[in-house]
């Protein structure tokens, strides 16, 4: 049974001292238009932390370049520094560019991946940062039968086609791939919309 902060009372209480390891939510991504321009976008993908998976890749929509995969400090440049913008990759996928453009979780993108795991792939049990908070999201383009993103004390996160995560990467997790397809997750960093904020706080409120 996951434990959590039942008592928060605004959408920052949500966010910092909830203690949740994740929230779910609704999206509604053309996912058959987006899987079919990923299948013709395979060289934009570039292969990410090898030395703690196998089979993990990504395609940067929105970042430091196509080939930046990583957070600005692996690159030396600090947060602050890092110029994002739309990559020369995110033409590849337009439906995606397109459902990103329009959406309305994000006032403004910091980086935004598409990150594949190969049949049989996996990603080792780590954590992201130290402190307790939900950062960044996560959105399943597929999730194949098989396929498990598992968190300490959590368990499965019940990722499904068209379902997202707001999630909190202070708590160890991992994913292996035991399908015979590759799974395809974006992950979102940036200034969240008041509007998502608030839909959040809902799906918070009715867990309790």
């Amino acid at each position: 049974m996951i434990t959590y902060n039942k008592e928060c009372k605004t959408p920052t209480e949500l966010r910092n001292e909830s203690k949740l390891p994740y929230l779910m939510f609704d999206v509604d991504m053309p996912i058959d238009d987006i899987l079919n321009e990923i299948g013709n976008a395979q060289q934009h993908f570039y292969t990410h932390r090898e030395d703690q998976s196998k089979g993990w890749s990504s395609l940067v929509m929105h970042g430091m370049g196509d080939d930046k995969t990583n957070s600005p400090e692996y690159y030396n440049v600090k947060e602050e520094d890092a110029n994002y913008n739309w990559t020369n990759a995110s033409d590849s996928v337009p439906s995606l560019k397109k459902w990103l453009l329009e959406q309305k979780y994000f006032v403004d993108f910091d980086r935004v991946r598409i990150m594949a795991l190969d049949p049989s792939g996996y990603i080792e049990s780590h954590n992201d940062y130290e402190k307790s908070r939900l950062g960044p999201i996560y959105i399943a383009i597929n999730n194949p039968p098989g396929c498990d993103f598992v968190m300490e004390n959590a368990g499965i996160v019940p990722f499904a086609p068209n379902k997202g995560a707001w999630l909190d990467l202070s708590n160890k997790h991992s994913v292996r791939n035991n399908s015979n397809e590759t799974r395809y997750h974006i992950i979102l960093h940036g200034g969240k919309t008041t509007e998502f904020k608030q839909m959040a706080f809902e799906n918070y409120r009715k867990l309790i």
